[in-house]
């Protein structure tokens, strides 16, 4: 029997401070509701834990990035309604224009309203913003540039990263009729246009009917007026191309050139050697110039006047808006929303005064109200996708957190019965380390 050192109680302590540390241990996961508390509780599962909760915040602001997205497509949409709304009326104005029981002055005012129209669709092309970046006005599509100021590049859709070179450029021409002369008591008629130049017109009358009636027939009048009559050098029309025609007459008879004249689009070749395939379908309407493929490959260009016989065209992969809709790098989707101004839709030049001009019209605006038909179904293909992710991402977020929780989260009916068996044993420890400590007195009985 000794007495200066109490083995038993050192044991005893032992186990209770163990079973205290156990019971500590057991109290902290009860109350945080995590079974990892510490790094040391589980160490490979805390650094799975800390990335899944790393991937669960990103799937949450990819969700609110994808509802931004949606909500910015569906401000587009919205605006691009409108402007369907205002094409339907310009073409409803445009087949009233052409019915031949109109007098001048009732397709004037048709005009003044189609032209009031076209600046309300620049308007909404320009002032269409959702947090103060513009939707319509081109900035949203990808950048292409030219080698030189000879073409404006109109659109890009689906076109791959590259140069491309068109070669072999004839530029398009206009319709132009030569010199003649009006005299006094004449009847002068452009595309159905007509003004009576009198013997007793002054100089300037002569001057101001021509003037006018060059702005309703939509053409450029080369003259030079003198009282009762004026000596015309050159008709032409001010737009480019085969659909222009010019049907120029005095007294109902043709001047200056036999028949209806018209002008020649521009002619161009699609270069092989660059990222051109061979396979494109090429057309031409005046200057403008589209080329197209079966997969989707789009690029309309508009050549200008100047005398060039190539030009290159930089496509880039920069300008379309992209939307983080994923946690990761490069989860994300980019969206083209072309220029949607009245000059990229070709109708920025409509005059549906004259016959022919309203016929025009009324083609150019069928050609305008399936692109734009062709940009909102593509809008609302993206719209669904956003709705789609959205979806994925909170199934994707719930799911993450449930591993997480695995992970960390503690069994409380599990824990609470460690967290017991834990409390009855510090208790038993504290109970037989008080009789260890009494062992030692067992000694001094043999020394009385």
């Amino acid at each position: 029997m000794r007495i200066n050192r109490n083995i038993s109680a050192v044991i005893s302590n032992d186990h209770l401070l163990r079973n205290e540390n156990s019971l500590a241990a057991s109290v902290e996961r009860l109350s945080s509701g995590l079974k990892i508390n510490h790094a040391k509780d589980n160490p490979t599962g805390i650094a799975i834990s800390i990335k899944m909760k790393n991937q669960i915040e990103g799937i949450k602001k990819a969700s609110d990035n994808a509802g931004n997205g949606s909500s910015a497509l569906t401000t587009a949409d919205g605006a691009m309604n409108e402007m369907s709304s205002i094409l339907q009326r310009m073409r409803e104005l445009s087949v009233q224009a052409a019915n031949q029981t109109n007098t001048e002055s009732d397709k004037a005012n048709i005009q003044e309203e189609i032209s009031s129209l076209t600046e309300e669709i620049d308007r909404i092309s320009t002032d269409t913003e959702f947090n103060t970046k513009g939707l319509l006005n081109g900035t949203l599509n990808k950048r292409a540039y030219t080698s030189d100021n000879y073409a404006t590049v109109l659109d890009t859709t689906d076109v791959p990263k590259g140069t491309y070179s068109i070669t072999n450029i004839t530029k398009a021409t206009q319709a132009s009729a030569s010199a003649f002369n009006v005299g006094s008591d004449q009847v002068i008629s452009i595309n159905g246009i007509e003004r009576a130049i009198g013997a007793s017109d002054t100089a300037d009358e002569v001057a101001s009917k021509l003037n006018s009636l060059a702005e309703s027939a939509g053409v450029s009048i080369n003259f030079t007026a003198s009282a009762g009559s004026a000596s015309i050098s050159s008709v032409t029309s001010i737009e480019y191309g085969s659909s222009v025609t010019l049907d120029v007459k005095v007294d109902g008879n043709y001047a200056g050139s036999t028949g209806t004249v018209r002008g020649t689009d521009v002619t161009f070749t699609c270069d092989q050697t660059s990222y051109f395939t061979g396979k494109e379908s090429v057309s031409a309407d005046g200057q403008r110039a589209v080329i197209r493929r079966q997969d989707g490959f789009e690029m309309v260009v508009e050549l200008g006047d100047k005398v060039s016989q190539s030009v290159n065209i930089t496509a880039t992969d920069i300008g379309a808006m992209y939307l983080q809709i994923g946690s990761n790098e490069n989860q994300g989707v980019e969206v083209e929303i072309p220029d949607l101004s009245a000059h990229a839709l070709g109708i920025d030049q409509l005059n549906v005064v004259s016959e022919p001009g309203a016929d025009r019209a009324i083609t150019k605006l069928d050609e305008a109200i399936d692109r734009l038909s062709s940009v909102r179904a593509s809008l609302g293909a993206y719209m669904n996708r956003m709705d789609y992710t959205t979806n994925n991402l909170a199934t994707t977020e719930e799911n993450m957190t449930a591993s997480v929780s695995r992970l960390e989260d503690v069994d409380m009916a599990q824990e609470m019965t460690t967290y017991t068996n834990m409390n009855i044993l510090v208790q038993a420890a504290t109970s037989v380390l008080a009789q260890a400590n009494e062992l030692p007195d067992q000694a001094l009985q043999m020394l009385r």
